[in-house]
């Protein structure tokens, strides 16, 4: 879709890299942010303690990782190098070719998003912020709307909850976290709450996935449709072109 908008694919895949970790660095700084206000408001900690301590441990991993490949060209070139001989060495487990260039393409991903980054790292921070502060507060509203009280469940809990999941479903075990998402927010909720709140805490869940997941798929197939019809904004996309680069929120 991008492509036939006029962006080149050195626009959208800068793009895409960098809203993806802008993304998994706020994932890893919710559960430490929602640890250090479950331990202001006295609220039991326990259950977050671990998951927070892991994300401090992947997140400041991360930023270093990151910082390293935005401050030199020779330590992008060889973070690119590593990342193509990991990727290589997975290829040959399924009798596939090695791949070559990464490291000079890690240079030019570090030319590019330098200049970006610069620019636009307020929008880029603003927009991933508001993009997961909205989600969670559908799942507040959600539970609020089942019969889950405050005194039952806090909205720091709550926040609680909504960063553990967040967290555990970073990862691709399923498509959209489908099933490891719901269990996860269903047993945090039955954990905060207890069992009575049982049958609300499953409802709540269902409720959420549907209102943040379910409900694009449908959405997703209609735009699609739009897309293909509506050829009257498309333009020719020139890979030697600059274009500018799209910042979406998430």
């Amino acid at each position: 879709m991008l492509r036939s908008w006029g962006f080149s694919l050195a626009a959208i895949t800068l793009m895409t890299v960098l809203t993806g970790i802008w993304n998994a660095f706020l994932k890893l700084g919710m559960p430490i942010a929602a640890v250090a206000l479950l331990a202001v408001t006295s609220s039991s900690t326990v259950a977050l303690l671990i998951p927070a301590l892991v994300g401090v441990g992947i997140l400041v991993g991360a930023v270093v990782v990151f910082a390293l490949l935005m401050w030199k060209k020779a330590f992008a070139r060889r973070i690119g190098a590593a990342a193509g001989a990991a990727w290589s060495w997975l290829r040959r487990l399924v009798h596939k070719p090695p791949v070559t260039g990464w490291d000079e393409a890690a240079v030019r991903f570090r030319r590019q998003s330098n200049d970006l980054v610069a620019r636009r790292w307020p929008a880029l921070t603003l927009t991933t912020l508001v993009s997961h502060v909205g989600l969670y507060l559908v799942f507040l509203l959600t539970t609020r709307l089942v019969g889950i009280t405050a005194a039952q469940v806090s909205w720091v809990e709550l926040l609680g909850i909504f960063s553990l999941g967040r967290l555990l479903t970073a990862a691709p075990i399923t498509p959209g976290g489908v099933g490891l998402a719901e269990v996860t927010y269903i047993a945090g909720l039955v954990l905060a709450g207890g069992n009575q709140i049982r049958a609300q805490a499953v409802a709540a869940a269902l409720l959420f996935r549907l209102l943040t997941y379910g409900l694009q798929i449908p959405l997703g197939g209609f735009t699609y449709v739009i897309w293909q019809r509506n050829t009257s904004w498309r333009k020719s996309a020139h890979p030697d072109t600059q274009t500018a680069i799209p910042v979406p929120p998430s």
